[in-house]
């Protein structure tokens, strides 16, 4: 047996079920999705959401997405193959980049500011010791002779503040790119 789409898929949804874990990711989404607006980023992930709170509640969430695979010569054979899988995990937090109204004072909007990019760089560290080393990734949905590990995460390029969000236009946000090697090694039956 091979690697196909539908293990493929089955890895996503673990790593998925993995990063839920972190539970300052916000939502976790196993595949790209471009959303054409805020509600419909609300929609997706909490139909039941008002306009008050889409407008009221940052989005916060981990787009989970397949960027290369690479085959293994050195390290597997013709019996038992060793293919590397490298995912994303894109991490963001909406930012709040003006007070709403003059209610606020300028102190509580600088601390409700805070509070949020604390919660941005929590998740990132929680989600670095949720990867730490080498571990099984575990799921009922992998074929018998398949052996998945996860590796740590690496972050290849600087954090990006205030920055647009790849998946939802027109809000901005603290967002990073992180990247994982999983391993699945496909044992002889």
């Amino acid at each position: 047996m091979s690697l196909t789409s539908e293990i493929e898929l089955s890895i996503r949804k673990a790593l998925a079920e993995k990063m839920a874990n972190v539970t300052d990711a916000g939502h976790i989404i196993p595949t790209p999705v471009f959303f054409v607006e805020k509600a419909d980023f609300f929609a997706t992930v909490n139909p039941l959401s008002t306009q008050d709170l889409i407008e009221e509640t940052p989005a916060v969430f981990c787009c989970i997405s397949l960027l290369k695979f690479e085959d293994s010569v050195k390290e597997g054979c013709a019996d038992e193959p060793l293919v590397r899988l490298t995912y994303n995990f894109y991490f963001f937090r909406q930012y709040d980049l003006e007070r709403a109204d003059e209610t606020n004072a300028p102190d509580d909007f600088l601390k409700k500011n805070l509070k949020s990019y604390n919660l941005f760089i929590k998740a990132l560290l929680d989600a670095r010791v949720e990867f730490l080393g080498v571990q099984n990734l575990i799921s009922a949905d992998f074929p018998d002779n398949f052996d998945i590990k996860t590796n740590r995460l690496v972050q290849e390029e600087f954090m990006v503040e205030k920055g647009k969000c790849q998946y939802i236009p027109r809000i901005f946000g603290h967002s990073v790119n992180l990247q994982s090697v999983i391993q699945v090694l496909i044992n002889e039956v």
